[in-house]
């Protein structure tokens, strides 16, 4: 199913609503403090946000790094009221299509093993499983390592 959303650029006065998503989707969620800080001073990390045509209710954000030529999706994210419905894979595009913009030659990312619904959605988009980290995640669970070429 293809989404019918809007990616764009995050905002501060879009943090609250993403802080919502992440507090609802990660066992060990971001801060507000660091997201809000990263969002106004660090030059390597690129946020987005995607939102309903219509009203602009925000779905779900992305958070890539990108040094040089290479990219690192640090978290993507969809509202639980809207999973399911190809936005996690429009935010994915999203940054995809980015990098490519930027002459990227690589993103990387890490994923834990037991998310079975992320893992297929970076395969659809050509990633693959190139390593593990173990004991990645604070509770112990191993996370793949998962690398695209462009």
């Amino acid at each position: 199913m293809s989404a019918n959303v809007l990616v764009m650029p995050m905002t501060m006065a879009d943090l609250d609503p993403v802080i919502d998503i992440v507090n609802a989707s990660f066992t060990s969620p971001w801060s507000k403090a660091w997201m809000a800080g990263a969002l106004q001073n660090r030059d390597d990390c690129f946020f987005s946000v995607s939102k309903l045509p219509d009203t602009q209710q925000i779905t779900g954000f992305a958070v890539y790094s990108f040094v040089i030529d290479q990219a690192h999706v640090m978290n993507i994210g969809v509202d639980p009221a809207f999973r399911k419905q190809g936005i996690g894979a429009a935010l994915l595009q999203a940054i995809i299509a980015e990098v490519d913009a930027k002459n990227g030659i690589q993103i990387t990312l890490e994923v834990r093993k037991s998310n079975v619904a992320a893992l297929a959605l970076y395969q659809a988009h050509k990633f693959d499983v190139i390593g593990t980290r173990p004991r990645y995640y604070k509770d112990g669970e191993d996370a793949y390592i998962m690398l695209r070429e462009s």
